[in-house]
């Protein structure tokens, strides 16, 4: 039985906008992971994520092939004709949505009617009915991967790289798009369905901090992972510069701490999951500069990294 499977597990879904980097990916890759659009093409892309989806017939079969190549589990939610599509008049519809052969071997095949009305999916013989409207589920490509997550029975689910903004991609940034002037209104659609299931949304991206929609608030990627040291971390750091602890490197709540002072330089470095996050050098003047300016930088390098 798939739906279910991850019950009680968190999910970060990556998108393709560009505030976007290599670091948040990283920082997260021990994570579960949800990758979907042209993420897949992205030439700095640092790992495939868990799962992976696509909510449009020319990424499909854009990317068929080399989705089909990766470890990713794959979900695929444009619509299919039959007796749950009822065709729209619009010609651009009649003529842009058709048939296409899905091997759901491989696919989780979601149908997203352009209706009012439900989705269902099929996977292995067991059905997703999210009873969800086309209007919180539809326009923008994230929410594919959000409704499968829920679907799977993640109860926490993380933006990051959904900026939700005109401003491009984070492999083409010069490109630019109409916003979507639905997505008010869908925020709260979606979070009102999640929320009957159980399941938190936020959206992690710094290019959303001040384009929050109703419905989706914002949170910061460094209080999710609790990358913060603690008092006696950073008291332990100054010991180590002053000569007064052995051992430079330490472990903080999870973040790796490395503090080296000779008599040429202090440097110090604060790693995650193997990621640098943050990083001091200053050659020494006198211990007490030395002292005051390590200390300004350990209490205060948040401030200094944009995740």
């Amino acid at each position: 039985m798939v739906k279910g499977k991850f019950d009680g597990e968190r999910l970060f879904i990556i998108g393709t906008a560009p505030s976007l980097t290599v670091t948040q990916m990283r920082l997260v890759q021990n994570e579960f992971t949800f990758g979907h659009g042209a993420l897949c093409n992205w030439p700095a892309r640092p790992y495939w994520p868990y799962f992976y989806g696509v909510s449009e017939e020319t990424a499909y079969l854009d990317y068929k092939t080399l989705l089909e190549s990766s470890p990713c589990a794959l979900a695929v939610s444009f619509p299919v004709p039959g007796e749950h599509y009822p065709v729209s008049g619009h010609p651009r519809y009649q003529k842009f949505y058709q048939p296409i052969p899905v091997d759901e071997s491989r696919w989780l095949h979601i149908n997203a009617p352009h209706s009012p009305y439900a989705f269902e999916a099929g996977f292995g013989g067991v059905d997703i009915d999210a009873r969800i409207g086309r209007k919180a589920c539809y326009s923008s490509s994230f929410c594919t991967p959000v409704q499968v997550g829920a679907w799977l029975g993640f109860k926490k689910m993380y933006l990051i790289g959904v900026d939700l903004t005109s401003t491009g991609y984070v492999y083409n940034q010069n490109h630019r798009r109409a916003i979507s002037t639905v997505w008010q209104r869908e925020g709260v659609l979606l979070n009102d369905w999640l929320s009957k299931q159980g399941v938190k949304i936020a959206n992690c991206s710094p290019g959303y901090i001040g384009n929050e929609i109703d419905g989706i608030p914002a949170e910061s990627l460094r209080d999710v992972l609790g990358i913060h040291l603690s008092d006696d971390g950073i008291s332990h750091a100054i010991a180590i510069a002053e000569g007064q602890a052995d051992h430079s490197t330490f472990d903080d709540n999870g973040i790796s701490v490395t503090v080296e002072a000779t008599e040429w330089a202090t440097v110090a470095r604060i790693e995650y999951n193997g990621v640098v996050i943050g990083a001091y050098h200053e050659d020494n003047v006198t211990p007490e500069h030395n002292r005051t300016h390590l200390a300004e930088f350990l209490n205060n390098w948040e401030a200094t990294v944009t995740f």
